[in-house]
């Protein structure tokens, strides 16, 4: 065999064995996992800010009216605001001196105000009302969120998305209780008539995940939206993590 010839078969070779420079710039998006026991689902339960609304930008402004009514300096960026999430809402009040049911009330009234005047802003994720008429011929869906349900019913209204829900709870229904505890999603699950196994909480911050730990009910996190990062949810190992709400059919299916 001539040298020649044989360069020519090695070069072959390698062709068919090696991954061409494209392959290694490109490499497959990885998948999200599907539910466990994803069959026994019956119900869809949906947080509501960082899930059915990209709010991240409004609660940030609300959160820094409510410091400058408490006479502190707030959040200098985003990213300080997403890590101040993790310790919930409460915690953050008590640090900046709202401490009194009365300060607390006002604070509550501040972010009320401070939403509904930024409601015109307000981003829905790609494909939100497509995403949810398939899983409606399906699940039951639901809402239960932090937020106070006079905010979330105004944006349902004014983007025609009402009609999906079978109930609604928010702030106003958790006797002052708050995520991650386990009674906010319990108080949903009780109206549904649904058990915790026959549910999933489709949710986007650490809070979401602890609180369904604590219900036994699994959980999907939505990170394209969220007020957590991502390396920060993932840590706290939710049953499935995915980028955007329109993967929610993938991972259900």
């Amino acid at each position: 065999m001539t040298t020649q010839h044989a360069m020519a078969m090695k070069r072959s070779i390698m062709q068919k064995e090696a991954p061409t420079m494209m392959e290694k710039q490109a490499p497959m998006k990885e998948q999200p996992s599907r539910v466990p026991n994803g069959s026994a689902i019956k119900a869809v339960i949906f947080d509501y800010d960082g899930v059915l609304v990209d709010s991240l930008h409004i609660g940030f402004e609300a959160y820094q009216e409510i410091a400058a009514f408490a006479n502190s300096k707030g959040f200098s960026t985003v990213d300080e605001f997403k890590e101040a999430q993790t310790q919930g809402y409460l915690t953050t009040m008590k640090e900046w001196g709202i401490v009194t049911p009365e300060q607390i009330r006002m604070a509550g009234i501040i972010y009320q105000e401070s939403t509904k005047k930024r409601h015109g802003s307000i981003r829905l994720p790609h494909n939100l009302k497509k995403t949810l008429d398939e899983l409606s011929k399906k699940y039951t869906l639901a809402i239960c969120s932090a937020t106070y349900v006079t905010i979330i019913s105004d944006a349902l209204s004014r983007h025609g998305l009402h009609g999906y829900f079978r109930h609604i709870t928010g702030h106003e229904d958790y006797r002052g209780k708050t995520k991650p505890d386990p009674m906010v999603i319990q108080t949903c699950l009780a109206r549904l008539n649904i058990k915790p196994h026959e549910a999933v909480y489709v949710g986007d911050m650490v809070h979401d995940i602890r609180m369904g730990k604590a219900a036994n009910i699994k959980t999907i996190i939505v990170h394209g939206s969220s007020w957590n990062t991502k390396d920060t949810l993932a840590s706290e190992k939710p049953d499935v993590l995915i980028e955007a709400f329109s993967d929610l059919c993938k991972v259900l299916s």
